[in-house]
């Protein structure tokens, strides 16, 4: 049996889960960027920006932006159903999209309390606690937090300053979680915070998170 150490002051287990996806170079995303950062604030919910780089071909090239990014937003949008991709795409709890949701909208959409239990340090290690019958995979999600500003030359946003929150700087699968106990040790860059998503199986409904936040 694992025995990691106790949760350090700087982790937060969230019960709901919103993920943005947005471009620089989309003039339609401003709005969105702006409801993330007004969601970031609500207590026991994750908020995070994806910059995806489809729409670099504008005449702006987004300067967070990684083929990463729009790959789990192609895993999401497959897993919801529809199989499109878009900007601004706002998913909640892996479960349902939106271009623009809002925090009436995700008010009961809440993440199952019982569900195994994570534990986050500061130096980017942490563990899984054992559940029964729970299967599905983990997901490591490192990120800059509190917003950022993004001054814009050329595109469509071009001579506006943009505003983003929580801006991931990087998204990797763990592999598979077959509700045995674990740990794990990440490399977390000074200044970055993390998160821990366990999804259901195929990047299914987020199944618990937690964040650390140094």
């Amino acid at each position: 049996m694992l025995t990691a150490a106790p949760a350090h002051a700087g982790q937060v287990n969230t019960n709901q889960v919103v993920e943005l996806f947005t471009s620089q170079g989309c003039s339609s995303c401003p709005p969105s960027n702006d409801l993330l950062k007004s969601m970031a604030d609500n207590d026991g919910v994750l908020a995070l920006t994806y910059s995806v780089e489809y729409w670099d071909y504008l005449g702006w090239k987004d300067t967070f932006a990684d083929p990463s990014f729009s790959q789990r937003q192609r895993d999401y949008s497959s897993a919801i159903g529809h199989g499109r991709v878009y900007t601004p795409q706002m998913v909640v709890n892996g479960t349902w999209d939106k271009p623009r949701v809002s925090t009436r909208e995700i008010k009961g959409d809440i993440i199952s309390g019982a569900m195994p239990k994570l534990v986050l340090h500061d130096d980017g290690m942490f563990s899984i606690g054992g559940a029964d019958d729970v299967k599905g995979e983990l997901v490591f999600v490192t990120y800059v937090p509190g917003d950022q500003s993004v001054a814009v030359a050329r595109g469509e946003n071009g001579g506006r300053t943009l505003t983003l929150t929580n801006v991931v700087t990087g998204v990797s699968k763990l592999g598979a979680y077959a509700g045995k106990e674990k740990m794990y040790d990440k490399p977390v860059r000074s200044g970055e915070a993390y998160a821990v998503i366990l999804h259901g199986a195929d990047n299914g409904p987020v199944l618990a998170a937690a964040t650390y936040t140094p």
